[in-house]
């Protein structure tokens, strides 16, 4: 079974058009598609906008976590482990 992996990005504040973590995001998602016949690739990938509320931002992230988790075995277990990089959680399990 494959490893999970859930990489968010924020949604844009201030007015502008994009956060600087969708564009990462963006990127990351170019990579996996152009490598997703590849049979070897441990990861299964999960992408997610967050809000940029704080308070409403880690409550959607575990709501998404907790989703991902319900229907996947191997994401039952706990902890979780959350890593911050760069303005973008990167999420493993």
């Amino acid at each position: 079974m494959k490893r999970a992996w859930l990489i968010t990005a924020f949604e844009p504040f201030a007015g502008r058009p994009e956060n600087n973590s969708q564009a990462v995001l963006n990127e990351i998602k170019k990579l996996v598609s152009a490598n997703a016949s590849d049979p070897t690739l441990p990861f299964d990938f999960h992408f997610h906008i967050l809000p940029t509320e704080y308070d409403g931002c880690f409550t959607n992230l575990m709501t998404h976590v907790e989703t991902l988790a319900s229907k996947n075995k191997q994401l039952k277990k706990k902890p979780y482990r959350i890593h911050l990089k760069h303005n973008t959680i990167l999420n493993y399990f």
